[in-house]
This record gives structure tokens, C-alpha cells and sequence, in this order.
């Protein structure tokens, strides 16, 4: 009888931000596996970019000041080589 041992890898990672929605500020929580970067980039509902920054592996908590932006739904997106999540906020003023 063969038999084979299969390895599955599961990539987990964490992507929201709180409070949501919000005034102006939120804080955007995710998490970088080792030997990785990502790149954080906010935009809006144009696709025009408001913020981008770039990570290392690790845990963080961003925080994002939208106090000189219109209230409004906007979007991050956290992207690396092994995945790429998108999600939405709605800052209320």
C-alpha cells in the first residue's frame, strides 16, 4: 500500500478596522506572516488613492486619520505575493 503524506498550508490572516463606521479616525488591524511584506493602500470609491504604505512581516494596529476627508464609503486593500483582501469603511462626520 503507498502512501503519502500531503501538507496543507493554510495562510490565515486578519484584515478589519474599528470602529467602523467612524468618525474621524479608525484603526485598521492585520497581520504580515514571516518573510513577507504587504503594502496597506486606502482609496476611494474613484479608485483614487488616499494613503499608501508598505509593511513587514509582523502585527499591527494602523491607525488612519480621515479628520480632512469627506464623510463617505472608502476602501483598503492589504496586499502581498500570497494574498490580497480588499475591504470597505464608511467615515460619518
Amino acid at each position: 500500500m503507498n502512501t503519502q503524506v500531503v501538507e496543507l498550508i493554510i495562510l490565515i490572516f486578519q484584515l478589519s478596522n474599528y470602529p467602523n463606521p467612524f468618525n474621524a479616525s479608525t484603526t485598521i488591524q492585520f497581520e504580515i506572516n514571516e518573510n513577507e511584506t504587504a503594502e496597506l493602500t486606502i482609496f476611494n470609491t474613484k479608485g483614487q488613492i488616499i494613503e499608501s504604505k508598505t509593511f513587514k512581516a509582523g502585527i499591527y494596529n494602523y491607525n488612519w486619520d480621515a479628520s480632512s476627508y469627506a464623510s463617505g464609503v472608502y476602501l483598503y486593500k492589504l496586499e502581498s505575493n500570497s494574498f490580497s483582501e480588499i475591504r470597505k469603511m464608511i467615515l460619518l462626520k
